[in-house]
């Protein structure tokens, strides 16, 4: 199972279109400073008041090995958990162990079936966007509406 396959299954079974902005490899800030280039995996928002308007940070792993790299280095996620109400690793079903998970973190499987599920919910919590995160999601709203609206 690849990244592409568990962006699938979470965006058709958990961030749904229509329910959620799910934007994939999101720079979490702008500029060249020492943050400015950590990328997450995917980023969404609930757009809607009425849907409680949460925002959620992903980061994909594929991979055991990958999974061993980032507990060694959790300040890694730091940009992300800034930004978002809920924080996700997303794996294959059985690659990641649930206790092993940090306790800011939460923990969605992509099944063999193909299918997503919430393993373990993440906490919430209150956070602001930054302004260098507010320049770089303006970019990348700019550049989507640049492919659609090109002549």
């Amino acid at each position: 199972m690849n990244a592409a396959d568990i962006h699938a299954a979470i965006m058709r079974d958990i961030f749904r279109p229509g329910a959620w902005v799910y934007l994939r490899e999101f720079r979490a800030g702008t500029g060249w400073g020492a943050n400015a280039n950590r990328y997450l995996d995917a980023w969404a928002i609930q757009p809607w008041p009425s849907s409680g308007m949460g925002i959620v940070g992903i980061e994909i792993k594929t991979s055991r090995p990958d999974w061993m790299r980032e507990l060694k280095g959790p300040m890694k996620r730091d940009p992300a958990l800034r930004i978002s109400n809920q924080f996700y690793f997303a794996a294959p079903h059985c690659m990641l162990v649930e206790s092993e998970i940090p306790t800011e973190c939460g923990l969605i499987e992509v099944w063999a079936d193909g299918t997503a599920h919430i393993t373990a919910e993440a906490p919430w919590r209150e956070c602001l966007p930054t302004w260098p995160f507010v320049a770089s999601l303006a970019r990348r709203v700019a550049e989507l509406t640049a492919h659609v609206t090109a002549p």
